[in-house]
């Protein structure tokens, strides 16, 4: 098993295979998700990953790529946010 296939199958446990918004979308039909995604500079690590169905998946690249216009570049404190938003859900 590779170390990036290792990291995505200890985040589907932290998440026990659960969406991270499962609360509100009650999918359990998921895939991992990177929270700095790799056209940012993302890593293959499990504190760069969340776990999402691919529904909620697909609105938060909507979201995002609409928000941001994709500039091409996320400042740093745009990713210590996002890290921290998916952290809190990890504990």
């Amino acid at each position: 098993m590779t170390e990036r296939s290792a990291a995505k199958a200890r985040v589907l446990e932290i998440y026990d295979y659960k969406c991270a918004n499962y609360e509100v979308c009650g999918n359990d039909d998921v895939t991992v998700h990177h929270i700095i995604f790799k056209r940012e500079g993302g890593e293959d690590i499990v504190e760069n990953y969340c776990v999402l169905c691919r529904e909620c998946h697909a609105k938060l690249h909507e979201k995002v790529d609409v928000m941001e216009g994709y500039s091409g570049g996320l400042s740093k404190k745009e990713k210590k946010r996002r890290r921290a938003i998916f952290r809190r859900k990890k504990r």
